[in-house]
């Protein structure tokens, strides 16, 4: 999948157009304008209610792959 992360102050993130986590108001942490479709992705992201929702809550995860890994 080529289709890139985007992250701005009031985005964030985006999975290209599958997935936008955003805010209508500049700064702001309540995610009240955050949407779902499928364009790039295979399946989509998000199957319930697919279109506007509101976010209460999210995780973000960075993996990180051992110095072993790395050199073989």
């Amino acid at each position: 999948m080529d289709e890139a992360l985007f992250n701005c102050s009031d985005y964030g993130p985006t999975f290209d157009n599958d997935l936008l986590i955003c805010s209508k108001e500049d700064n702001s942490k309540n995610f009240n304008s955050s949407k779902c479709k499928q364009r790039s992705y295979e399946k989509m992201i998000r199957e319930a209610d697919a279109g506007k929702f509101s976010i209460e809550d999210y995780e973000v995860f960075l993996i990180i792959k051992e110095l072993d890994e790395l050199n073989n």
